[in-house]
């Protein structure tokens, strides 16, 4: 279990908790609850209460929203540090599902503390109200991508976003997926035998490397080339 030092190591990590600074993250880390949940819990239902949001300190979570018949669409694959669900306190509702991929950490800000510290501190309510902002327009990304993206697109977009931004300014970057390749079809709206067609191709085409969940891009280059527009 992390203590209250560490978790705010943790929060600060978040592009929420460098924009608030330390004096109120303190704050944050002091008023929210600590969790403790293991791989797939259900951390709320789509149309639950939206009671408050959460900090991810460490794990993986998966966003999710799901028609009658059960058909799954994943929203977003949020990976500790980070933030999630902060619009719920005001919608009233969660809009999605949420379950742990993994062991997870987190904090729980209750509405009744959001509010307090909205009222409190300035500096609090802004940067709320940009991760909200950034979340809607990365839906509004996904939904354009979805519609003009090909199924190579798609894929060299999702790995691009996962390589830290440092690492960008090499030529090649490892990383692990966060996800099974299966919920990774799902998020990117492609089959599942159209996602393995597409890794074996880039592999063939020395553009990666798969083993696993671990991927070791060796062209960078290669993968932005893939979402330029076909040339006539």
């Amino acid at each position: 279990m992390m203590n209250k030092d560490e978790q705010l190591v943790r929060f600060l990590k978040t592009s929420m908790g460098q924009a608030i600074g330390e004096e109120v993250a303190t704050e944050v880390v002091k008023s929210a609850i600590f969790m403790k949940k293991a791989k797939d819990t259900i951390l709320f239902m789509e149309h639950d209460e939206g009671k408050g949001f959460y900090i991810l300190l460490e794990g993986v979570v998966k966003l999710a929203r799901y028609s009658e018949d059960g058909r799954e669409s994943i929203l977003h694959i949020p990976e500790g540090p980070d933030v999630f669900a902060q619009a719920s306190p005001f919608l009233g509702k969660y809009p999605a599902t949420a379950i742990a991929l993994s062991e997870c950490q987190l904090l729980f800000l209750e509405k009744a503390e959001v509010l307090r510290l909205m009222e409190r501190h300035g500096r609090f309510a802004i940067p709320l109200f940009n991760t909200m902002a950034v979340w809607l327009q990365s839906l509004v990304m996904k939904i354009e991508q979805l519609t003009l993206d090909d199924a190579s697109a798609r894929l060299a977009r999702f790995l691009l976003a996962q390589i830290n931004t440092q690492d960008m300014l090499k030529n090649s970057s490892s990383l692990t997926l966060p996800m099974k390749k299966g919920d990774l079809a799902t998020m990117l709206n492609i089959k599942q035998a159209t996602l393995s067609r597409t890794l074996r191709r880039l592999q063939d085409e020395k553009i990666l490397e798969i083993q696993g969940k671990a991927v070791e891009i060796r062209d960078i280059k290669g993968l932005e080339r893939m979402l330029l527009p076909p040339l006539d």
